[in-house]
């Protein structure tokens, strides 16, 4: 999607949790875990995005006085979804790079 068409028009009703989730996840689907993406834009992103949700899980909530409370099971359930994403897509990353270098080897003579 092209960045210019991003508006705060219809989508406005979202939360930013789900603007987190749908960054994160987009960035899986552009292939951010390859080893062609290191280093580029895209793991940039992703890197930073997995930051704030580690932080979102890992440093607690805090209500008005200073009492910790439970991390919402809104973030909590966000987190397991986009691990799961992360952990498919690195699937396919490990996949993708094991053909890559299978077919080197054929063409080297080296197969098998």
């Amino acid at each position: 999607q092209d960045f210019a068409a991003v508006s705060l028009g219809a989508d406005l009703n979202k939360t930013a949790l789900d603007v987190l989730g749908e960054l994160t996840l987009e960035c899986l689907n552009q292939d951010a875990l390859s080893v062609h993406a290191e280093g580029t834009v895209v793991d940039e992103c992703l890197k930073m995005l997995l930051e704030s949700w580690g932080a979102l899980v890992n440093k607690g909530m805090f209500a008005p006085g200073g009492t910790e409370v439970a991390t919402p099971v809104a973030i909590l359930e966000g987190a397991a979804k986009v691990s799961q994403a992360y952990i498919l897509a690195g699937l396919k990353a490990a996949r993708d790079g094991a053909h890559e270098e299978d077919d080197g080897h054929e063409e080297e003579g080296k197969a098998g």
